[in-house]
């Protein structure tokens, strides 16, 4: 229709119909513009709907990467806690372990120290009740000789005159010799 009025308006203007070819004219442009309106229309809305398609698919990509970095920040987080604490973890075993060591070297060192110290003790015990036999033995010893000695100066005593005996003697010597 378009077409044939275009045509229709052509040739009334080559005909000097000038009024119809107006009339024309105006069916003319009615029916593009109704044709344009449709056409502009249809194209329009087509492009609204892959406009809002687009962006509606581009705010849920970006929703979905944001929630994506969420994720893997959480993720991360959670990796980076974890690392802390299982190095926490592990500082605190190895200062168990080595507080273990300290204690469990102080020991054996206590041990041999006590064992040392008990041997020692029982040495100092043997040497004590040898010290002390020896001293029995110098303690009787030391009666023999002193009874022997008390049983000498007897016999001594008893085999020797007294000296009451030898002054008597001495005077009458003294007053024979001066007679």
């Amino acid at each position: 229709m378009k077409n044939s009025y275009k045509s229709l308006t052509k040739l009334d203007s080559i005909e000097g119909n000038y009024k119809g070819a107006y009339e024309n004219h105006k069916m003319y442009i009615l029916y593009r513009d109704s044709l344009d309106n449709e056409e502009t229309r249809k194209k329009t809305i087509q492009s609204q709907m892959t406009y809002d398609f687009e962006k509606k698919e581009a705010v849920a990509n970006a929703e979905h990467k944001k929630e994506l970095e969420k994720q893997e920040l959480f993720a991360n987080e959670k990796s980076r806690k974890q690392k802390v604490v299982i190095a926490f973890v592990v500082c605190g075993l190895l200062l168990v372990i080595i507080f273990a060591g300290f204690i469990f070297r102080s020991l054996r060192i206590t041990r041999k120290q006590k064992d040392i110290i008990e041997e020692q003790k029982s040495i100092v015990e043997a040497q004590k009740q040898e010290v002390e036999q020896q001293k029995q033995i110098v303690e009787e010893h030391q009666k023999a000789i002193i009874d022997s000695i008390t049983y000498a100066r007897r016999i001594q005593n008893s085999l020797m005159p007294t000296e009451k005996y030898i002054e008597g003697v001495m005077n009458r010597f003294i007053k024979n010799n001066k007679n």
